[in-house]
């Protein structure tokens, strides 16, 4: 008779290697998508940081400006006090001369026109004083607003490269 070799084959063989392939397959699924998320963290993280770090020398380089600005707006205004107390002091040195002046007129017709005379120069004066000030407040105003137009023109510039999603 022949003999029968009888080998003891596991039924179940091909289904364990089926779900040991499938696992082996959803966990290299899972290491792969760990690793891109990884990687998208890792942007996320640099652009936080960089963001950041623009956020604060946006932030410098706007006190900065702020500060100059204020020092020149503090310098004009100086000179607008400096101006004004330069115009009174002459001023009074005027009236004093025409009241010595007046002092020794006679003739009223004389002492008429000598007070229009002064009145003429009083107002030529206060009209130049009126517009150097005037230049000097523009002057004021555009060294604070500096630093603010400059930022918001960043910020349009910024805001127009952005494309629509």
């Amino acid at each position: 008779m022949a003999t029968k070799k009888t080998t003891s084959t596991d039924p179940f063989a091909p289904v364990r290697e089926t779900v040991l392939e499938a696992v082996n397959t959803a966990k290299a699924q899972q290491e792969k998508i760990a690793s891109a998320a990884q990687v998208e963290a890792d942007k996320v993280r640099a652009a936080a940081v960089d963001g950041f770090e623009q956020a604060v020398t946006a932030y410098r380089e706007n006190f900065e400006a702020a500060v100059a600005a204020t020092k020149a707006a503090a310098g004009d205004l100086s000179k607008i006090e400096e101006l004004t107390r330069a115009q009174a002091t002459e001023l009074a040195e005027d009236r004093v001369a025409v009241i010595f002046k007046a002092m020794s007129i006679t003739d009223p017709s004389e002492l008429m026109k000598l007070q229009a005379d002064l009145i003429a120069a009083e107002q030529k004066k206060a009209q130049a004083m009126a517009k150097e000030t005037v230049t000097l407040y523009q002057s004021v105003a555009k060294d604070l607003f500096t630093p603010f137009q400059a930022q918001m023109t960043k910020a349009f510039e910024a805001a127009s490269k952005f494309k629509p999603v």
